[in-house]
């Protein structure tokens, strides 16, 4: 045999040193918008907080506290580029001074090493790491005749233009908001990855005055200040939810490698010991060169180590079977470690193509192996043999790229899930509503009290005049008049006002129950524990905020749309509230506001959740299991058997095509170039056909994927130029991403985008015979308002001076009569109509449609437990059947269901997802839901409906398959009939009505 050695040597002298790392989390679905406003950061995990003392690296004589300088910083990224928010404490905010000057007064500065396993040795910073600031600028304040703006300057590498950044800035009462958009390219790298390790800082600096100067500095690290690469942290790019593995070192060992027919590529590899904490891993991709996608050879490769060659048991990323698109299986690694090779001109190529690439987003070129057990201090070789044997005129040489050794810390063994519960269990049915929740109801004016047992409460009314002063009742510049109604659960507020001037008059009203921090137990704003009693949100979809006291609750939240669409939800240490800090009333106009107060006789978060459900009659029945299929391969490749068991084994009711099929111009058919592809309809068509040929009872539907905020044709900026969605700045509003051609606009019923966008959905009703419709961010897509429209009542509102800065139109009340007669015109089609996202008006939520919530961030479940407790998969995570399992636990527990996202995921079995659907909503639980024809579980209990119905019991383990149900079995009570059930941390049960 024939060796060909290539000289290549790594020495891994510098390994990662601690096992602490920071996530930096993606951002999903739709962007934040980067206004300055940061309650779109609301579920977006992994805070940075800039508050202890230690943490003040530079100036600390000068620094006098959390109120003179402190701040709650968060990081966020996207393909496109890294998201930086912060919400900064500064007793006096000072800055004068723009560009690389900026660093003289108030700011933020970010250190980003994007090479970290690159010359770790060297401590300077040079190739791969970054030092930007962003500036609020002067805030409104003049500074030398002109207000200077917010910006992002780059300080390393020097002349470095940040261009594409966004940044955004606005004054606070105790300091300031600041956000940014820093695009990867204009750091020099235009890809960054899921899961890729990085080294960063962020440093808050403070000027309290001029001469400017760099006062004082607080940083993420305590470690003493030094311009230095070494005090950087380490962190990850994660998912949705800010989770990743620890931060995997890899370092190269060679670029590329030819394997010859019959001979071995070889590279020799120095080692120190490797740490007892870290496992290693040999990474690599191989394929054999073509100019174009030709299948794979198998058993053509084989990897050693030290003369050991690696086999089955030491592959780590991928199965050694795997599905290919076409439906057909083969084995890629062999149980004596012989790799299938890809003919391939790229590995993305090969994961891209309609017919090859594999199922369960393996990456059909990727090879990783553990190889700690091989690998010994000092000369180490990695061999590559080819075992192909040679052919005259073809090339069959094997191309091995990226070759390198990865360094992990090595899993922490734990304790392995909970096994099954003995002894007595809890017992959960739904719990009927019994009188009255509150007594000793009165109104008086600006104020609401009630009790409940021994706790007392009370909530207090303010509303803005002009002045900057407030009011609680009528004035010379509005009437206000207080409706109370008392229902069992709840109490109704209205709050009419008429403008009696003639100007446009802004009120700004807020509603505060003062419970003091040292009396609320718990607290959530749109149910979402806020664990420091602190916090702001505006989330539409579930506008609420909620505390606990003693052995009771009580929530507040906005009813109807104007006031959810501008609500607030806050907590401090002046209790709860919620408020409308953007409206404005014309002259002579009548509006009235329309809130709840909701009591609950329990602590308990989720009692306040169905309540406030029966409140707002949202317990409807969700009829259908959703499914994404994207690919052409589905229609035209697959088997019929096949095709059958991806539909059935989802218990999908709707089969929804994305726009992927085809690109206009290079670009994702968004829009109105979807309409301009007709041409290219047949594929919707033809999915349509093999749905009805394979189910002809028509069980299940089709369904073609509805945008109609976004265009991606360069010539509709003009043709729609009044349609547009504008920013604050005045610019023409993108999606942000790595999709810079998506831009936003605005349809109404009267205007010509509104009218444009809306053939789109006959065409795919009429044109594509889709019997099912799905509509994405209908809402409103990303960001809340646009400055090139008014809708008669939205205006960004001095806070202090209570004046007018400028009128805006809330995106989703402009479009909300579009939006409710194309909704309602599909329902009158009787076909399924699905939405992503909750509605944000009470008027689309009453039209009782079933939406879901993206979970690449599954705490995004709650803004949708108000409406449809459905949760998407996390088409982030989620890769095989086991990560859709665990992501129908995860949503649960957040008291939601489950719709299929990834249409790569092609299921060997049924899961619990069989028994979902219909579902009509009793009660929502963290961990179960119970509905009319169903309740669902993720934990152990004895379950019923109060009544001695007949039922079922289903149960599935920890992957989701479902067992002989020897954990569950049927007992009566008192005449009832209950389902106990005993299940182990990771198993589902479903039991449903006869």
């Amino acid at each position: 045999m024939t060796r060909s050695v290539f000289g290549i040597l790594v020495v891994l002298t510098a390994i990662l040193q601690a096992d602490d790392y920071h996530v930096i989390p993606f951002d999903v679905d739709p962007p934040v918008a980067i206004d300055g406003r940061l309650e779109d950061w609301a579920t977006i995990p992994n805070a940075l907080e800039l508050k202890r003392p230690e943490l003040v690296t530079f100036g600390a004589k000068d620094w006098t506290g959390p109120n003179d300088l402190s701040a709650t910083i968060r990081l966020a990224w996207r393909h496109g580029g890294l998201f930086v928010a912060a919400t900064v404490t500064d007793d006096v905010v000072f800055q004068e001074l723009t560009g690389r000057d900026m660093f003289k007064g108030d700011h933020l500065e970010v250190y980003v090493d994007l090479t970290p396993g690159v010359e770790e040795k060297r401590t300077a910073f040079g190739r791969g790491q970054f030092q930007f600031g962003i500036s609020p600028g002067s805030l409104g304040e003049k500074i030398g005749g002109q207000i200077l703006p917010a910006e992002v300057h780059i300080w390393r590498p020097e002349g470095l233009v940040p261009k594409g950044a966004q940044v955004a800035a606005r004054r606070l009462p105790n300091g300031y908001q600041l956000e940014a958009f820093i695009p990867f390219a204009a750091l020099g790298s235009a890809k960054v990855s899921m899961h890729q390790d990085v080294n960063f800082e962020v440093a808050l600096s403070d000027c309290d005055g001029a001469p400017p100067s760099q006062d004082t500095m607080i940083t993420s690290s305590p470690a003493k200040w030094a311009y230095s690469r070494k005090r950087l942290v380490p962190a990850v790019f994660g998912d949705g939810n800010g989770k990743a593995p620890a931060p995997t070192r890899e370092l190269a060992v060679a670029a590329s490698l030819v394997a010859p027919p019959g001979k071995t590529a070889s590279a020799p590899v120095t080692m120190v010991a490797i740490p007892k904490e870290k496992d290693a891993f040999l990474y690599f991709q191989a394929r054999l060169h073509r100019p174009r996608v030709a299948g794979f050879r198998a058993g053509c490769l084989s990897v050693g180590v030290n003369g050991t060659q690696l086999d089955g048991k030491h592959i780590s990323n991928r199965p050694r079977r795997s599905m290919w698109m076409s439906g057909k299986e083969s084995v890629f690694v062999s149980a004596d470690g012989r790799l299938t090779v890809p003919y391939t001109p790229s590995p993305r190529a090969y994961d891209r193509h309609p017919t090859y690439a594999l199922t369960d987003n393996v990456k059909g070129c990727d090879f990783e192996f553990r190889i700690s057990d091989l690998l010994k201090p000092g000369e180490n070789t990695v061999d590559f043999r080819s075992r192909v044997v040679p052919q005259k005129n073809s090339n069959l040489d094997i191309t091995i790229e990226n070759v390198a050794i990865r360094l992990r810390p090595k899993g922490a063994a734990g304790s392995g899930p909970k096994p099954a519960p003995t002894g007595p269990l809890d017992v959960f049915e739904p719990q009927p509503t019994v009188g009255p929740t509150y007594t000793n109801l009165t109104v008086s004016a600006g104020t609401i009290r009630f009790a409940m047992g021994q706790e007392k409460f009370e909530v207090n009314s303010r509303f803005s005049l002009p002045d900057g002063k407030w009011a609680t009742a009528s004035n010379n510049q509005f009437t206000h008049e207080r409706t109370v109604t008392q229902h069992p659960e709840w109490i109704e507020v209205r709050d009419t006002f008429v403008n009696r001037t003639d100007q446009d008059l802004p009120i700004i009203q807020i509603h505060n129950a003062p419970i003091a921090k040292a009396r609320r137990q718990r607290v959530w704003l749109s149910s979402l524990e806020q664990f420091s009693g602190t916090g702001r949100l505006a989330v539409p979809s579930n506008p609420s905020a909620f505390t606990t006291v003693g052995k009771v609750g009580v929530g507040i939240l906005p009813l109807n749309d104007v006031f959810r669409i501008h609500g607030i939800q806050e907590t401090d240490e002046n209790g709860i509230t919620i408020a409308d800090r953007e409206f404005y009333l014309p002259p002579g106009k009548t509006y009235t506001a329309e809130w709840a107060i909701v009591p609950v006789a329990k602590p308990d978060m989720w009692a306040f959740v169905n309540a406030t459900r029966r409140l707002l009659d949202a317990n409807f029945t969700n009829q259908v299991q959703f499914a994404f299929l994207a690919h052409r391969q589905a229609i035209y490749k697959w088997s019929d058997d096949l095709f059958r068991a991806f539909v059935e084994r989802k218990n999908a009711d709707v089969i929804c095509q994305a726009l992927y099929f085809a690109k206009w111009n290079g670009r994702l058919p968004h829009g109105l170039a979807f309409d301009a592809m007709s041409d290219k309809f047949d594929y919707y068509r033809d999915m349509g056909k093999r749905l009805r040929k394979t189910f002809p009872d028509g069980s299940v539907h089709h369904g073609v994927y509805y945008h109609c905020f976004l265009d991606v044709m360069d010539e509709n900026m003009e043709r729609f130029k009044d349609c547009r969605r504008i920013d604050a700045a005045g610019n023409h509003m993108g999606y942000s991403g790595k999709y810079p051609y998506l831009m936003l606009y605005v349809p109404t019923l009267e205007n010509d985008w509104g009218k444009a966008v809306a053939k789109g959905i006959d065409i795919r009703l009429d044109d594509l015979k889709a019997d099912a419709f799905y509509w994405d961010e209908y809402n409103q897509s990303r960001g809340a308002y646009t400055y090139n429209m008014e809708d008669g009542c939205s205006a960004s509102i001095d806070q202090n001076t209570h004046a007018i800065k400028r009128k805006k139109g809330a995106v989703h009340l402009l479009s909300l009569p579009f939006l409710k007669h194309h909704i309602s015109r599909i329902q009158k089609r009787g076909v399924p109509f699905v939405g992503n996202g909750a509605p944000y008006s009470r008027s689309l939520a009453q039209l009782k449609f079933q939406t879901f919530t993206e979970t690449g961030s599954i705490s995004n479940c709650h803004k949708t437990i108000l409406h449809s407790p459905v949760a998407l998969g996390d088409h982030i995570t989620e890769r095989t059947l086991q990560d859709a399992y665990d992501v129908m636990l995860r949503a649960l527990h957040w008291g939601c269901i489950y719709n299929w996202y990834s249409g790569t995921i092609i299921p060997k079995y049924k899961t619990i997802t069989e028994h979902m659907f219909p579902f009509t909503p009793i009660e929502l639980h963290s961990g179960y839901v119970v509905g009319k024809e169903r309740i669902l579980t993720a934990k152990s209990g004895v379950f019923g409906w109060g009544d001695d119905a007949a039922f079922d019991i289903h149960v599935y383990d920890r992957t989701g398959r479902e067992t002989k149900g020897s954990e569950a079995k049927r007992v009566l009570r008192d005449g009832k009939a209950y389902a106990e059930i005993r299940i182990a941390e990771g198993y589902s049960a479903a039991i449903v009505r006869r």
